[in-house]
């Protein structure tokens, strides 16, 4: 057998195979089109048609077989157009206001506000000082979340900045007084440690400040096994708030509210200690 005849032989093979396969493809496709007929209940005639055409396939218009890209419906504006601008649906969440806002009823609540109304450390401090350390005490008295904790902690040591103008908490003010104080006060990160340029009446505020929150929130719920799950930053803010509390009642021992025994349980509870008591 010469290499041409092999080559015809091979050709008509591959031709047979391709009709039988056809073939086998149409008749699966008219059994099919039967039992559909069959299921649906259909006259003679509809049945005659279904079986005839059940091997062919649709014609289709090639631009029609392009994919078709829809717009999200964020990008429309409330009255059905797209939208010129995405800048124009960007959503506006207004920002806790110690003068328009409520204070937070429930933990939930509160966890709620800090989260979403508070993006930065100032909003945090203030809704912080609106609340008042016996309110905080309250909304946890159940449980305060590790990570909430880490996050009161951090946030506390951005209170001290003596370029940014802040007028502190009122030194010897009431829990109300302070919580009325609050909704003016203006806060802006720094290091966490009260600056020795920073007026006296300002660093005893201040101190003053941080004591009562950090004691009314170790009233919480299990306050004790949250303090060791809060995360290192946490800890190393801790440690800052710690140092400056004895700082604060070093330098002005006479004048500040808290004692130094008062200082060291509140220590102990938080499970740090000053580098410098």
């Amino acid at each position: 057998m010469t290499s041409a005849t092999a080559g015809l032989g091979s050709s008509k093979a591959s031709k047979e195979l391709q009709s039988a396969l056809q073939d086998d493809i149409k008749r699966q496709a008219v059994d099919a089109a039967k039992k559909r007929a069959v299921g649906q209940h259909v006259d003679y005639d509809t049945f005659k048609n279904m079986v005839a055409v059940a091997h062919l396939r649709p014609l289709q218009d090639p631009s029609s077989t392009q994919t078709v890209s829809y717009a999200p419906a964020w990008r429309f504006a409330p009255n059905g157009l797209l939208a010129k601008s995405a800048s124009s649906l960007t959503l506006r969440i207004a920002t806790f206001d110690p003068q328009t806002s409520r204070v937070p009823s429930s933990s939930d609540e509160f966890i709620r506000v800090w989260n979403r109304q508070c993006p930065t450390s100032a909003d945090k401090l203030r809704l912080l000082s609106t609340c008042g350390p016996d309110h905080m005490s309250k909304l946890f008295r159940a449980a305060l979340p590790a990570d909430l904790l880490s996050s009161i902690l951090i946030t506390l040591c951005s209170l001290h900045n003596p370029a940014s103008g802040s007028t502190g908490v009122p030194a010897g003010a009431s829990s109300s007084t302070q919580q009325q104080a609050g909704a003016d006060m203006q806060f802006a990160h720094a290091e966490g440690v009260l600056p020795g340029s920073m007026p006296s009446a300002e660093i005893c505020s201040n101190a003053e400040f941080i004591f009562d929150m950090l004691h009314g929130l170790s009233g919480a719920g299990r306050f004790a096994l949250t303090v060791r799950l809060i995360n290192q930053s946490a800890r190393q803010a801790a440690i800052k708030l710690s140092s400056t509390l004895q700082q604060a009642q070093n330098k002005h021992s006479g004048t500040i509210s808290y004692s130094a025994n008062q200082l060291h349980q509140l220590q102990k509870v938080v499970g740090v200690y000053s580098t410098n008591s």
